[in-house]
């Protein structure tokens, strides 16, 4: 099957709402071993716009860092290797890579949850999925933030149902009611900060704020790949479309910022493939 055009799959990248950070990360490197195998001849030009196309894939998802990471690691090969075939397989390696990092995650998070307890989510995580995945047969209950303003809450929701698990979509501003019920949450990240704050889905900073103020503890469950350097300098913080937002009112009176930050001293731990951490723990 011949590869996706560039064009066509970095405007699908960019546009994508509904995977989290590391699945987008794991599709940009799955595009690039097949489209490197396509190629009559790994040559100068070829590595010049194979570097080109990561750094736009790079730049259109400016606030997920796991994207910027595994690219990154992944040009380091395209510096060092004679062949396609070898690039491709570095894509390959790097993907498994990041699974491995994900079901590490998932197995220290799952710890974390007792049966007949209520958990409160917000926005939709690959990793969190994989996690809610593995409660399949426990008596436990999830609540999920309805993620406005295209509410990919709802498609969790419909999954966790498939599933046969407890939930109830909350919106966004029900929040702070349920923190108070709930025995803990867990969200994803799309970034984190070298002290340790949260990039995350816009919302999750009045989440934990509710959190702290009920004595209900957050974690935040990402693996190591999703740690910004401090190198790289203060986080870029999306727009979206004010369109999104469904209001027929100018553009000029709407927002859509997409992500903001939650302070470390919000957090109560960070789960990585390491483990769980009461104080965060960077590898970069």
């Amino acid at each position: 099957m011949a590869c996706e055009p560039f064009a066509d799959f970095l405007q699908r990248f960019k546009a994508d709402r509904q995977h989290g950070a590391s699945e987008l990360a794991r599709q940009a490197l799955v595009w690039l071993g097949q489209s490197v195998t396509e190629l009559a001849c790994l040559d100068a030009a070829a590595r010049r716009a194979l570097r080109d196309q990561v750094g736009q894939l790079t730049a259109a998802r400016p606030s997920m860092s796991v994207v910027a990471h595994l690219l990154q690691r992944w040009q380091q090969q395209l510096d060092a290797v004679d062949d396609a075939a070898q690039l491709a397989a570095a894509a390959t390696q790097l993907v498994a890579l990041s699974r491995q990092a994900v079901d590490d995650c998932v197995t220290y998070a799952r710890q974390l949850i007792s049966p007949q307890q209520t958990l409160l989510t917000h926005s939709c995580s690959s990793t969190l999925m994989r996690l809610f995945s593995s409660l399949r047969g426990m008596d436990c209950h999830i609540v999920v933030c309805e993620s406005r303003p295209l509410c990919e809450g709802v498609s969790v929701v419909r999954q966790l149902d498939d599933w046969d698990l407890a939930t109830t979509l909350i919106t966004d501003a029900q929040a702070g009611l349920y923190t108070a019920q709930a025995d803990l949450v867990m969200v994803g990240a799309d970034s984190l900060l070298s002290d340790g704050a949260l990039v995350n889905k816009v919302g999750t900073r009045l989440l934990a704020l509710a959190a702290q103020r009920d004595n209900c503890p957050l974690y935040v469950v990402a693996e190591s790949f999703k740690q910004r350097p401090p190198a790289a300098g203060e986080p870029v913080l999306e727009q979206m479309a004010v369109s999104e937002l469904g209001h027929d009112l100018p553009s000029s009176r709407l927002a859509n910022t997409y992500f903001d930050i939650t302070p470390a001293d919000l957090i109560s731990a960070w789960v990585d493939e390491r483990g769980v951490h009461r104080r965060f723990s960077p590898m970069l």
